[in-house]
Formats: structure tokens, C-alpha cells, sequence
């Protein structure tokens, strides 16, 4: 067992409070819940900025527990699993028609496009956050014409003209001074949200991979069991002309032709059926790449030959669990969580604005820009939430709240990772054996069937035997094209469990110390 952790300083405070790593009371507890009582109201910003309860440093990951290696049959070694690395997906799925329909999945698929377009919302949220850590600058222009009242409060001089003009420019500045880190956090958590809409989209192109090729091996299955029932029905066709012919020369009954015919018919009678699968799944298949229904082309000769991709490592090391984005898009949600509850203690400090406006006023048009014209004016102002405290105390901890909870699905994502990976490990193993050992029972099979044909032929033995070896054959061949699908399809969910074969970007804790 080893600890998953990043290589960062270890976990402060601040940070134990947000991931529920500690238990007790600290400081910045006790100040958040007597945010509550209205007594405690006055005193509480400088409490705050004693018990250090403004934001300081970043997230941390939290340290989880895991195996060394995936539970799984085979034994390997574990410098051999250490350095066990994955291919990228064309080395993986080397059949030719296969990845030309994986890279138009990959360019047309409509999940693939959604994702990608909430990528960009995303990355536009993150940039408007960013921004509202920059001064706000704003240009207003506006000219009026007016009336005075003669009679009312404004006095005007004997023969002024009560109707005139206002002109007016002014450009106002605005600031608000992130003492406490609110803004920062509130960036950070957007940075994040944008992290986990990109890992979503990587999960969804890593999910439409391996949906395209499931389909497109049950296409393959369906291909060599439909060769196989033709095979099948040919040979029964010529062992009902055999016995037709025995009977007409009284060397066999009136049973043995009519059981043969049936024989006959339950081959045919599966073809429809294989024939219907092949083609709703080639509809499948093109609804995947985003296309209208249709046939779908294939180099593969249809057997149970069919090339089966690369074989990994059985002792794959847990790290490689890292690769996955379902993973990753969970730290980042993690990591938005943890930012937002910084931001939300923030809401109990003072706001602390800088403004300042400059412009012009002139009743002339002429006068606008005149040295007697200019206006200007700077403010500072100080926000003390005295009379929200209490309401920003369940503020905060709704967001402490939803941080516990996204490190708890954290861990949750994990731990599910880690059995995805052991089943299809345990899987692709399991079905090689299942193979091994329907081959040795077709090999038995087919031996049986030929010596009963020949004992038929000399009329030692009747076509209940024929008929019984050759169904169980054809069944065994059968079961076979299904082993071997699906030790195929064990092999994609392999790779896509351990993330697709694409190598690890930098972790979402990594990108996010990099970006602030």
C-alpha cells in the first residue's frame, strides 16, 4: 500500500478544515460559528486576522491509501508492471478500417463536439473571472438638452434663457483591493472548472474510442458467426442429399431425411437474426460517428483470426491512474470546491474599493474640453459586512460542505477507477482461458462429427448421431466467435479504464499551482 499525494508542502490548516482531514475545532471554526450570534459581530474581522483565517496557501491534495498493483489473476513482476507504459490508440487498434472510422468518430461525433464547446464556455467563464481582478474602467458620454423651472426653487437672472445644453464626459475607475484573496480564489476556481470540462471532454473521446470499437467487433463477431452457420448449412445440405440418397436406395428411413431437413432449417433460420444484429449495429456505429444509418466497411477477414490488440501488463502500478480524466476532472472539481470555500470565509473580512472618475461638463459645446470644465473626483470606501455576518457564516459553510463533498467523490472516483480496471483485467484473462478451452472442445467435437458421418455412410450408426454432433459443433463454434469478442472487448476496456493510452498531462493540482 502507498499513499497518493502531490509534491507539495504538507496539508496547512486552512486546508485541513476545507477537506475534513482533521477533527476538532479551530480558530477559524470558532469565529465562523459565533458569526452567528450578533454579539460577536463587531470584534470578528480582527478575530479573523489573528486566528489566520484569511486565505493562504493553495490546495493540497488529499493523501489517499492506495494498492501497488491491481488485483488481478496473473503474476508478474513488479519492476516489469513499473515499467509497463501504454501505446497511443492507433498502436493499440492496428485493423485499418478501424481507426479510419475511430478518427471520423473522433471528428464528427456530436458528444465530442458538445464537449468541446462547453470547453470554451468554460475557458470565457475563467477569462470574465480573471478580469474581475483588473481595474474596472468605464467611459461615459452624455449630452442633454434641458428646461428650468421659472417659477420654482432655481432663481434664474431676468432674461435668462430657461432652455439650454449639457455636455458631458467623464471616465470612471473602479478597483476593488483583493486584500483577502477573494477575487484570486474565485479565478482559481474558475481555472479549475475549465480543467474539469476539459478532462470531461477527454472522457467522452476516450468513451466514444472504445464504444466505436465494441461496436465495430461485435461487427466482426457477427461477420465470422455468419460465415460459420453458412459453413454450417452448406455441409447439412450435402448431408441431406446423402440421405435422401440412402433412403431412395432403402438404406436409411423416411426419419432419418425429415430429421436431416430440420437440420437444414435450424441453420437457415439463424441467418435472418445474424443478418438483423449486423445491421442495427452498423446503424449504431454510425450514429457513433455522428452519420446516417448505413453499411459499414471492414478489412478483417469474418473468423475468429481476428487481430486482437496489443496485451498490457497484468501488475499495471496504480499511478497510471492518474491518466484518467474522470479522475482528474474530479480534483478539479475538488479544487473549484476548495477555492470557492476560501473565497466565501473572505465574505466576513472587509471590502476594501478604490475609485476614481475624471471628465468634463459644459453647458457650451464649445467649453467641453476647457480647463474650467474638468470634474474629477477619488474615492476610497470600506465595506464591513457587520449586519450579513451571520448569513455569510452559513454561507461558508455550505461551501465547506460542498468541499467535503467533492473530496469524498474524489476518493469515490478512485476507488471505482481501481475496480474498472481489476474487471477487465480479471476479464481479458478469464475469456483467454475460455478460448483455450472451447478450442480443445471444437477440436473433440469435430473429430466426433467426422466419425459418425463415417459410421452413417456405412450405416453402422444413425443420423441421430450426425445431426447431434453437428449441432453441438456449430454451437461450440459459436460460443467461440463470442469468447473470442469478448476477450477483445475486455482488451478496450482496459484501455479505457487506464485512461486510453494517451500520455498523462499535468495533473489538475500541477496546472493549477502553474496557472496562479
Amino acid at each position: 500500500m502507498h499513499w497518493l499525494t502531490s509534491n507539495q508542502e504538507p496539508i496547512d490548516a486552512a486546508t485541513e478544515i476545507g477537506l475534513g482531514l482533521v477533527v476538532g475545532q479551530t480558530n477559524a471554526d470558532r469565529v465562523i460559528g459565533a458569526a452567528r450570534d450578533r454579539r460577536a459581530v463587531v470584534p470578528m474581522a480582527l478575530v479573523l486576522l489573528a486566528s489566520g483565517c484569511a486565505p493562504g496557501h493553495g490546495y493540497v491534495r488529499p493523501p489517499l491509501l492506495l494498492p501497488d498493483t491491481y488485483r488481478n489473476p496473473s503474476a508478474e513482476s513488479a519492476e516489469a508492471a513499473t515499467k509497463a507504459a501504454l501505446p497511443e490508440w492507433r498502436q493499440v487498434y492496428t485493423d485499418t478500417a478501424l481507426r479510419s472510422l475511430i478518427e471520423r468518430a473522433v471528428k464528427q461525433s456530436f458528444d465530442v463536439r458538445i464537449a468541446a464547446a462547453r470547453v470554451e464556455e468554460a475557458r470565457a467563464l475563467a477569462g470574465i473571472s480573471r478580469r474581475q481582478e483588473l481595474p474596472q474602467i468605464a467611459v461615459d458620454s452624455a449630452a442633454a438638452r434641458l428646461r428650468v423651472s421659472q417659477i420654482g426653487s432655481t432663481v434664474l437672472l431676468r432674461g435668462t434663457d430657461p432652455n439650454f445644453n449639457v455636455f458631458e464626459v467623464d471616465v470612471t475607475v473602479s478597483y476593488e483591493v483583493d486584500f483577502w484573496g477573494r477575487l484570486r480564489q474565485m479565478s482559481e476556481a474558475a481555472r479549475a472548472d475549465a480543467l474539469a470540462a476539459q478532462e470531461a471532454q477527454r472522457t467522452v473521446t476516450i468513451t466514444l474510442i472504445a464504444d466505436v470499437a465494441t461496436a465495430y467487433y461485435n461487427l466482426l463477431a457477427l461477420d465470422a458467426s455468419r460465415t460459420l452457420v453458412e459453413k454450417t448449412l452448406d455441409n447439412r445440405l450435402r448431408s441431406l442429399k446423402l440421405t435422401r440418397a440412402l433412403f431412395k436406395y432403402g438404406e436409411g428411413s423416411q426419419l432419418d431425411v425429415t430429421r436431416s431437413e430440420a437440420n437444414v432449417e435450424a441453420a437457415r433460420s439463424l441467418l435472418p437474426d445474424l443478418m438483423r444484429q449486423t445491421e442495427t449495429n452498423e446503424n449504431q456505429l454510425h450514429a457513433l460517428l455522428g452519420e446516417y444509418p448505413g453499411a459499414v466497411g471492414r478489412t478483417s477477414e469474418a473468423t475468429t483470426d481476428v487481430e486482437a490488440p496489443s496485451s498490457v501488463p497484468s501488475g499495471l502500478p496504480s499511478a497510471l491512474l492518474e491518466r484518467r480524466p474522470d479522475i482528474r476532472r474530479a480534483e478539479a472539481a475538488l479544487i473549484a470546491a476548495h477555492a470557492r470555500w476560501r473565497a466565501a470565509r473572505a465574505l466576513l473580512l472587509p471590502t476594501i474599493d478604490l475609485t476614481g472618475a475624471a471628465g468634463t461638463q459644459s453647458i457650451p459645446l464649445a467649453g467641453l474640453f476647457s480647463e474650467p470644465a474638468r470634474t474629477w473626483s477619488v474615492g476610497f470606501g470600506l465595506l464591513e459586512p457587520l449586519l450579513n455576518a451571520a448569513r455569510n457564516g452559513y454561507v461558508i459553510d455550505a461551501a465547506q460542505a460542498r468541499e467535503q463533498a467533492a473530496a469524498l467523490q474524489y476518493e469515490q472516483t478512485v476507488q471505482q477507477a481501481f475496480r474498472e480496471v481489476s474487471d477487465a483485467l480479471i476479464a481479458h484473462s478469464r475469456q483467454e482461458e475460455h478460448e483455450e478451452v472451447l478450442r480443445k472442445q471444437i477440436r473433440a467435437l469435430d473429430a466426433v462429427l467426422h466419425q459418425a458421418e463415417k459410421r452413417f455412410e456405412v450405416g453402422s450408426a444413425n443420423s441421430f448421431e450426425v445431426v447431434d454432433a453437428d449441432r453441438d459443433l456449430l454451437a461450440a463454434q459459436l460460443a467461440l466467435v463470442q469468447a473470442h469478442r469478448n476477450s477483445l472487448l475486455a482488451l478496450v476496456q482496459i484501455y479505457r479504464t487506464l485512461g486510453g493510452g494517451w500520455p498523462a498531462p499535468p495533473s489538475p493540482s500541477e496546472s493549477s499551482s502553474g496557472s496562479s
